[in-house]
């Protein structure tokens, strides 16, 4: 009676964990799915904001590279004597 009993607390644990497994596995699937749709989403997203930010990127490049080129940004400096901010003026 009790090796009845026993087998089939058994057989109703085996049972439930089978069920639990099955909805687990229904759940990974589920969650890996919504996974590839949001990293899909995401990368579209990232694409499009490069494109978009690029140009103003690619034009701030230009223009610091013309203006490094052209004026000698880095060779100006400010007059140290007798600083005035009215009267502030480049050294080249």
């Amino acid at each position: 009676m009790e090796s009845e009993t026993e087998k089939d607390k058994q057989s109703q644990t085996a049972k439930n964990n089978s069920d639990q497994l099955t909805k687990l596995a229904k759940v990974h699937k589920e969650l890996a799915d919504e996974y590839v749709a949001v990293k899909t989403n995401y990368l579209a997203a990232k694409k499009a904001h490069e494109q978009e930010v690029g140009v103003p990127i690619f034009f701030l490049s230009l223009v610091s590279s013309l203006s490094k080129h052209c004026f000698g940004i880095y060779s100006w400096r400010f007059q140290s004597q007798d600083f005035d901010k009215s009267q502030s003026r480049f050294v080249y």
